[in-house]
């Protein structure tokens, strides 16, 4: 399960994401999150509360990075756990996904 809540100030939207963003909430939350982002400039994901992340995750990820990243906005990661870091590291991904 994926829970998210989000906050607008302006052009920039920080959302919060808590459970498990996996092949069962990846769709949804990626649907729902381009959707949202449309007038957007400046993107970040607290990954606080973010306990796994699977590829199907991590690709969700990298769309809303790259969408971003077209539109000459940025999209960061924060707050992210060990365990969120390390599978973004053994991935290869770090330099894709920008974690703070």
């Amino acid at each position: 399960m994926l829970e998210t809540t989000q906050t607008v100030d302006g052009t920039s939207m920080t959302i919060t994401l808590t459970g498990r963003l996996d092949v069962n909430t990846s769709s949804d939350f990626e649907s729902q999150a381009l959707e949202d982002i449309t007038d957007i400039t400046d993107l970040t994901l607290d990954a606080a509360g973010l306990e796994y992340v699977s590829s199907a995750g991590l690709r969700a990820l990298i769309l809303l990075t790259k969408t971003q990243s077209e539109k000459g906005g940025t999209c960061v990661i924060v707050n992210a756990s060990e365990n969120v870091q390390q599978v973004v590291k053994t991935t290869g991904l770090s330099g894709v996904l920008h974690l703070v």
